[in-house]
């Protein structure tokens, strides 16, 4: 499942989208359900998403959007609602930060592995 508004792996457009994903089932969000906006992070908590992983689970193959039982009629998956989606994200966004400070700093740059340092 991907986004058009994903601005973490980008880019999302023209012919080889970042997020897309060789030899898997690519789902667009935006084709499911026109006008639907999420980007990376509210993408994990949207309703499309939550049905396509249902619909791969109770079927032998990849999940398909014709499957799909009104995807578009909920915004967020079963239990979720706008306050606690709100707080689920500001969470995670201030446990990543948090993360990303107390990560250990290297003093180098290290070296470039093969096959794309130099040999």
């Amino acid at each position: 499942m991907r986004s058009l508004d994903d601005t973490s792996a980008t880019p999302q457009h023209g012919p080889h989208p970042t997020s897309a994903l060789d030899g898997a089932t690519n789902l667009l969000l935006q084709k499911i359900c026109r006008g639907r906006h999420r980007d990376h992070l509210t993408l994990a908590v949207d309703s499309v998403p939550f049905a396509a992983l249902r619909d791969a689970l109770a079927h032998s193959g990849p999940a398909r959007a014709q499957r799909l039982k009104r995807p578009c009629a909920r915004q967020y998956a079963p239990g979720l609602t706008e306050a606690t989606v709100r707080d689920r994200i500001a969470k995670a966004i201030v446990k990543g930060v948090r993360h990303m400070f107390q990560a250990p700093r290297l003093g180098v740059e290290p070296a470039v592995l093969p096959p794309f340092g130099s040999t």
